[in-house]
């Protein structure tokens, strides 16, 4: 089996925001239904005393005005479509304001002209032509169609906003929860409850038979606690930090004539890692072994590339087949957290292709000692 810490996701791009053509055109009829009711009010002595003649005069005025505006809401569809998300450039709106107007005006005058011809004598008291109908429109729906501009841009921003806002926190919820997820990981990593409550269990059966064996290994076991747990807090330890405590936890627990080889590099050793991995996945290979026995062996080699890379190399041998699901578990758990403290370029790697030897290889990417 082979795992690889994948690169860091590249920062994503907002998405798509626009109001869309249905909301823009339902905004022009907000706004035609508007400026035929500023008409009305300035014009309504015209249409009569009557409260019928008044409604009427209200609905072909506003149908007239609706109409009118209905190009300038296409326009700004159209302005915030190429815009893709972003917020549409002054220049694109005036262009859009332009056309929408100059065309809203020609419907409205062809409107005015041949479908309700009577509208501009109610109005004025005078029939215009088609030419002076087309340019009193056009300074109407110029000036209204530079509001609708900025109320559109502003209902953009405000959206855009809300859309990055929103990003923002649930970026930030799952920041803090993979920060929870490796304190808690790092804290399981130290000490694995299961296997403690194992070793404790075998420390009391050997007090049967051997009670001065026991006794050295429980002051191995004290004495590795003591190590251990000032770091339990920490979320980032070194490499010579973990390869020492491995060490001390390997002389308590299987005591100091096994098998154990360290070729630790003294360049490697200040170079910042996440804590746990080495301890916590030879805790679970061992808590599989029933009692390690004299084919057990472990190396443990670092050394440090001239780009800076740091390179940690485990090699377990057992009696049995080491390759339990804990072992695979603590392989991704702390593959998670070197993601996160490490970035791209680190890697972790677990090789079992020759039976019961399993290794491990960590690579940290090239950074400065201490950093996590």
């Amino acid at each position: 089996m082979t795992t690889r810490v994948p690169d860091t996701p590249t920062k994503g791009s907002f998405r798509r925001t626009d109001l869309g053509l249905t909301r823009v055109l339902a905004g022009a009829v907000a706004g035609g239904l508007m400026i035929g009711a500023i008409d009305f009010a300035m014009t309504r002595g015209a249409a009569g005393i009557a409260v019928g003649d008044q409604l009427l005069w209200l609905l072909r005025l506003s149908w007239h005005w609706v109409l009118a505006a209905l190009p300038l809401g296409i326009a700004f569809a159209a302005v915030a479509a190429i815009a893709a998300g972003r917020i549409p450039s002054v220049a694109s709106y005036a262009v859009a304001v332009a056309a929408g107007a100059a065309t809203g005006s020609l419907v409205l005058a062809v409107h005015g002209k041949f479908a309700d011809t009577a509208i501009a004598a109610t109005a004025i008291g005078v029939d215009l032509s088609l030419a002076d109908r087309w340019f009193y429109g056009l300074g109407q729906l110029t000036f209204w169609g530079f509001i609708g501009a900025l109320l559109h841009a502003s209902t953009l921003r405000q959206e855009q906003s809300a859309l990055i806002l929103g990003n923002s926190v649930r970026k930030r919820l799952h920041s803090e929860r993979d920060l929870a997820e490796a304190q808690l990981a790092a804290l399981q990593a130290r000490i694995e409850p299961e296997f403690m409550l194992s070793e404790l269990s075998r420390i009391e059966a050997l007090y049967e038979t051997d009670p001065a064996a026991a006794d050295r290994r429980l002051d191995g076991l004290i004495l590795f606690l003591r190590q251990a747990l000032p770091s339990l807090r920490s979320q980032a330890t070194t490499v010579g930090d973990e390869c020492r405590l491995l060490q001390i936890y390997l002389n308590a627990v299987i005591g100091p004539d096994r098998a154990l080889r360290f070729d630790l590099d003294a360049g490697a050793a200040p170079i910042a890692i996440p804590p746990g991995a080495l301890l916590s996945i030879t805790q679970r290979v061992l808590a599989a072994q029933p009692c390690p026995g004299d084919d057990f062996a472990l190396s443990l080699r670092t050394w440090r590339e001239e780009t800076g890379a740091v390179n940690v190399e485990l090699v377990v041998e057992t009696g049995s087949d080491p390759a339990a699901a804990s072992v695979l578990d603590a392989v991704r758990t702390f593959e998670q957290r070197l993601l996160l403290s490490r970035g791209p370029g680190s890697s972790v790697e677990l090789d079992q292709r020759s039976g019961r030897c399993l290794t491990l290889r960590i690579r940290l990417a090239g950074k400065t000692g201490g950093q996590s």
